[in-house]
């Protein structure tokens, strides 16, 4: 790190179990890692950016703060990674080792884990180095043996009934002297008595939502958030009106009876954020652990008026997306609640559910074959399919593949160059370790060598960028799929996947398709241009 604009990255993580450890803290983390810079001379001239991960496993590198800092090296604004150990960075073994030994070394990224005595710029040769994937393996094994604790810990509060949510469900709210208990939210509840009271009158579910939008009472969402709660779901509830679902959700949750529902779904394995949904008779049901809105008797009369459907949206929406997959198309949505549409009749159309519920009148409150809307998606996918094909051809030409072969026998040859200077780099430094070089010399000897390498990577980084960028890769993945379903003489799914982002259905003769990959087809047209 010999450039004066040199930018170091702190690197800071904590998670859930590290809650109660003070030495794993934020404030001394970042205590640490300062100190240890102010303290070195080559690193307190350098411009310092804090990266903080606050709650966030080290399994997985699923990590806001990580994912904006790789970012950044991706975009060359940073030199250096500072941790204050190998265990802060991650404890997944194999994803920690392949971005230590192989990615940052390849960006040219120093890395420094402070505690493990670890710097990649004096340790690659040295015999300490052995140690690091030793410490990866310990750290994985002791991620997946505290997740299976904790794992075992909320098993055992979900037995005893306790309330695990961050957020309470709309109808109570947390109790401020117990977060694992809920209390009633007399206004929201009062909402929630009506719900079932008019369902169980014979009043339908869109007649329910249709009053509720009329009288302008708040969803759970807006009322979450006029009482200052953080709650951000991306289902219905957030829309501003009342929808068919979020009464239905509503009427099928057991736990207005004053039952603690958990359990519901596992995760696939330690360390894993993918979930699998369980069975119904497997779910840990406690009852009396907080005050009733709904007499279980009334709850049971709506489950049986609903003809005993399951009662867990999760489930029933899992098994209406199984149910989508079957179709050609998927992902249609009205125009204006922005709700996925419904498929129904013996000659299937879609049509929107919330159109009598809707308060501004601009849902799709029409019907349309399902025919037709995929005989109109199969003709702009071919012409569009057609049009990346052509454009393709027009710029795969000798000279752009010349172009190609020209900058593949550069980097060779700049890798051939790098080989000898590693090599020599290392055979100074063992003649420096019998004595026949004093460590001044060698010094100087390894500071030219290092630059002469350093240039010599960054140039092979730039070589490489030109012919196998992101950007590139991802323009002939465009192109091999076009290629693919040129000659398709009807839609197929996979043609729909590969091009199809969503549909929007405004009217009969309005529906707007949102392809993918659309960044990448406006670099392929540029080409054409040029």
């Amino acid at each position: 790190m010999t450039n004066k604009e040199s930018t170091i990255a702190m690197y800071i993580r904590i998670s859930s179990e590290d809650e109660d450890k003070e030495s794993n803290s934020i404030k001394n983390q970042k205590n640490l890692l300062e100190n240890y810079i102010n303290s070195s001379p080559e690193l307190s001239k350098f411009e310092v950016i804090a990266f903080v991960d606050d709650g966030y496993s080290g399994t997985n590198f699923e990590r806001p703060a990580f994912k904006e800092m790789m970012e950044d090296i991706k975009n060359g604004t940073i030199d250096c990674v500072l941790v204050k150990d190998l265990s802060r960075f991650g404890r997944n073994y194999l994803e920690v080792g392949r971005y230590i030994e192989h990615i940052l070394p390849s960006m040219n990224i120093r890395f420094v884990a402070i505690n493990d005595n670890y710097d990649s710029i004096k340790n690659s040769i040295n015999a300490e180095a052995i140690e690091i994937p030793f410490k990866n393996l310990v750290n994985d094994f002791y991620a997946k043996d505290i997740s299976k604790k904790i794992m075992s810990a909320k098993e055992s509060l979900m037995k005893q009934g306790k309330f695990l949510s961050s957020h309470a469900i709309y109808g109570y709210s947390k109790d401020e002297k117990d977060k694992h208990k809920l209390v009633r939210d007399t206004e929201a509840a009062i909402i929630v008595e009506r719900i079932f009271k008019m369902y169980l009158e014979g009043i339908g579910i869109s007649e329910i939502a249709s009053t509720f939008n009329k009288e302008g009472i708040l969803t759970p969402a807006k009322y979450k958030k006029k009482k200052g709660s953080t709650f951000n779901s991306p289902t219905a509830y957030e829309k501003s009106f009342w929808k068919k679902d979020a009464v239905l959700r509503l009427l099928k949750d057991e736990r207005y009876t004053g039952k603690s529902v958990n359990g519901t779904t596992k995760v696939k394995f330690v360390g894993s954020k993918n979930h699998n949904y369980v069975a119904k008779e497997d779910y840990i049901v406690v009852s009396g652990m907080h005050e009733a809105i709904v007499s279980q008797r009334d709850f049971t009369k709506v489950m049986k008026l609903m003809g005993n459907r399951r009662t867990t949206t999760k489930t029933s929406e899992k098994q209406i997306k199984q149910k989508q997959d079957e179709h050609v198309i998927t992902r249609v949505r009205c125009g204006g609640c922005n709700s996925i549409l419904k498929r129904a009749g013996q000659s299937p159309r879609f049509k929107c559910r919330n159109k009598k519920v809707s308060i501004d009148n601009t849902c799709f409150d029409k019907s349309i074959l399902v025919r037709h809307v995929e005989s109109y998606v199969f003709e702009v996918l071919v012409k569009h399919i057609k049009n990346i094909v052509s454009i393709n051809e027009l710029f795969q030409s000798t000279r752009a593949k010349n172009e190609e072969n020209r900058i593949m026998f550069e980097i060779e040859k700049e890798e051939k160059k790098l080989l000898i200077k590693k090599a020599k780099k290392l055979s100074q430094y063992e003649e420096y370790r019998k004595g026949n070089l004093d460590k001044q010399k060698y010094l100087a000897i390894k500071e030219e060598a290092e630059i002469l390498i350093g240039m010599i990577e960054n140039r092979i980084l730039d070589l490489e960028k030109s012919i196998r960028s992101e950007e590139i890769n991802a323009e002939k993945r465009v192109i091999e799929n076009a290629k693919e379903h040129l000659d398709a003489l009807i839609l197929c799914k996979k043609m729909y996947d590969d091009f199809v982002e969503e549909i929007f259905i405004h009217d009969l003769d309005k529906i707007k398709i949102v392809l993918k990959n659309q960044e990448e087809y406006k670099r392929i047209c540029k080409k054409k241009k040029k």
